[in-house]
């Protein structure tokens, strides 16, 4: 029977969750057939063919995970088009998905304007991370009035994020490593309106950010600012901010004196995290 066979015999009762990440399986994914408790696949690298995925009746699947779309472990993802894609959107699958993992694909302009014209709509939960788009605009233009969950690590193009109409909805965001300067970046997220988590880890966030986020009235409750190389002259744009109370700052792989990373423990208690704290009499540029 193959190896999926043998993943499926040793795979935890009820079948919920099947991970066949680099698993050339081929034909053999047929076999997945008529799993109705089956929610959560992953296909990530395995050189499947959209065309079988398609075919399979998985009533209860709602999560799939599609990284390195057509291609296999240790090599890149070709780039996928509209007619690669067609099979799944036009499958009952489709319509059923809440999450959608491309990370580390290539999707092409006419793909990209696949996913965005879409019907039903791109499901709620998108993951493109370190996807090279050839069109972000327009696939960011046609994702569904009701996302929720936007992960673009790896850093697409702000103008994009910026034109994207869905923004003030979304409530989970991934932007980690985005390269901009801080005005633009400012900009960017003061447009959230009901952001409850965002990751902008490496991602050029600096004093406007800084205060922008500080201002923004979305019920933000964890906020990753790690690897941004804030330090005590970031201290101020930070505690000048209207902050909820129930607001979580990551502050791992940034650097501040004891007296100013105290201040931010007085201000925000034990949800302030993971800052590297340096010795008074440390000099911060020989670090």
């Amino acid at each position: 029977m193959g190896r999926l066979a043998d993943i499926l015999a040793n795979a935890p009762r009820p079948l919920v969750v099947v991970d066949l990440t680099g698993e050339p399986v081929g034909e053999q994914l047929r076999q997945l057939d008529g799993l109705a408790t089956l929610h959560s696949l992953k296909l990530g690298f395995s050189g499947v063919d959209l065309a079988t995925v398609a075919t399979l009746d998985l009533p209860a699947l709602r999560w799939l995970d599609l990284s390195g779309l057509g291609g296999v472990r240790g090599e890149g993802a070709p780039v996928s088009t509209a007619v690669d894609l067609a099979p799944l959107l036009e499958s009952p699958l489709w319509g059923r998905l809440e999450t959608l993992v491309l990370a580390r694909c290539h999707l092409d302009r006419g793909a990209c304007r696949a996913l965005a014209t879409a019907c039903p709509p791109l499901p709620p939960n998108l993951v493109l991370d370190h996807t090279t788009l050839d069109d972000a605009e327009a696939l960011l233009a046609g994702l569904s009035p009701n996302a929720w969950a936007l992960s673009m690590a790896g850093g697409q193009p702000i103008e994009a994020l910026q034109a994207c109409p869905s923004l003030a909805g979304l409530g989970e965001v991934t932007l980690a490593g985005l390269r901009c300067d801080d005005t633009a970046l400012a900009g960017l997220v003061g447009q959230f309106e009901r952001l409850r988590w965002l990751d902008l880890r490496d991602a050029s966030v600096g004093p406007e950010t800084l205060r922008a986020l500080g201002r923004n009235t979305s019920p933000l409750f964890d906020l990753v600012l790690s690897g941004n190389g804030l330090g005590d002259d970031s201290l101020d744009a930070i505690l000048s901010g209207d902050w909820g109370p129930e607001v979580h700052l990551d502050l791992s792989e940034n650097r501040f004196t004891e007296a100013a990373f105290s201040r931010l423990v007085a201000r925000f208690g034990d949800r302030v995290r993971g800052a590297e704290v340096q010795d008074a009499t440390e000099d911060p540029c020989s670090v």
